[in-house]
């Protein structure tokens, strides 16, 4: 199988979609594992931003990293819909590499354990102007990453991403364009990507 297949054999196992979430296209996958690869085969990786899962589950099928996904609500109480079946899921099919934890991006500076932890953060979380670049100030200054990789490049987010990129004096590294071939019906394929490398 290829990888979009696996994906979707994961994806089978998820908690199902309420809505048109505008989550990662199954296309994602491939562009996921070419991050992978750009970004030197990182060892952990933060992704903030879990909703359901499905990114989670594309970078620890694309990569042998550890994932550590964080998001503001519960599972249970997500506004989107009850996700616990994504979290037990992949807890118990990605053992020991594979961690969610309930909390706000913004208190990152407070887990002091995780300075010099993370290789690549994807930024996925809440796409206002003051999120996005406290998500990178974070990411650069606390968690002190190599690669960031923005989603939603693409979108009405993709101007504070600029704002961040110009910033924080980041260098591009890759972007990966949405995917429109697709009628997917959990809503928008996603808005692109963007991976930067901190200097």
């Amino acid at each position: 199988m290829n990888l979009k297949q696996q994906f979707l054999e994961i994806e089978k196992n998820l908690a199902p979609c309420v809505g048109a979430l505008g989550e990662l296209h199954p296309n994602s996958v491939d562009d996921l594992a070419h991050v992978i690869k750009a970004a030197e085969n990182p060892k952990e990786i933060l992704d903030i931003g879990f909703r359901r899962g499905v990114s989670t589950a594309m970078w620890l099928l694309t990569s042998q990293a550890k994932v550590t996904s964080i998001d503001l609500y519960s599972p249970e109480k997500h506004p989107s819909g009850d996700f616990t079946k994504s979290v037990t899921y992949l807890t118990k099919t990605f053992a020991n590499r594979f961690q969610f934890i309930r909390m706000d991006s913004l208190n990152i500076p407070k887990k002091e354990d995780w300075q010099n932890k993370f290789d690549l953060v994807f930024i996925d979380g809440d796409h206002s102007k003051d999120l996005v670049l406290a998500d990178t100030k974070n990411a650069i200054q606390h968690l002190k990453v190599k690669y960031i990789l923005f989603d939603d490049y693409y979108t009405g987010a993709a101007i504070y991403i600029k704002e961040a990129i110009t910033k924080y004096s980041l260098k591009i590294v890759n972007t990966y364009l949405p995917h429109p071939n697709s009628k997917w019906v959990r809503g928008v394929s996603g808005g692109g990507h963007c991976l930067v490398k901190v200097l």
